[in-house]
């Protein structure tokens, strides 16, 4: 089965997107604070759904770049209650794989979202691979140099 994390301190709207996600297949863990999950990131699950308001001041967008990290290819969906386009534009330029809006159409989004995961995971691969075909020819490039020079 697959497994999604929700990250988000409102316990009632971990409840609704628990729900919704166990509808499409997930098995969720929940987290209030992305302190937690972080913490308890032993297994990369399939989806990870971080919100940006934690409590306290802990703001979701903090933590971003250590999720990706340690989670590897993992799809992150950024949640707000704000409509903040400074935000969201920041969270995917962070890495972050989709911004949705916690509004009447969150959970309509976020099935686009899922649904959009494996042609995501390719874009990641593809890019992955790239640079490192980048990284090889640079090095045999190198080397190719370093020899020319070596017997001239």
């Amino acid at each position: 089965m697959k497994t999604a994390y929700v990250i988000d301190d409102n316990v009632s709207y971990q409840k609704i997107i628990s729900a919704h996600l166990n509808q499409l297949g997930f098995e969720v863990k929940s987290f209030l604070t992305a302190k937690e999950c972080l913490n308890q990131l032993g297994e990369h699950p399939h989806l990870i759904l971080l919100d940006q308001h934690l409590g306290g001041n802990e703001l979701g967008i903090d933590y971003i770049k250590d999720l990706k990290e340690k989670a590897g290819e993992t799809p992150i969906v950024f949640l707000s209650a704000d409509n903040d386009v400074y935000t969201a534009t920041k969270a995917l330029k962070m890495g972050a794989f989709d911004y949705i809006e916690k509004n009447g159409s969150a959970l309509v989004r976020l099935r686009t979202a899922i649904d959009n995961i494996p042609d995501y995971l390719k874009k990641v691969r593809r890019q992955k691979m790239m640079r490192t075909i980048g990284v090889i020819t640079a090095l045999v490039i190198a080397g190719g140099a370093a020899l020319f020079f070596l017997l001239s």
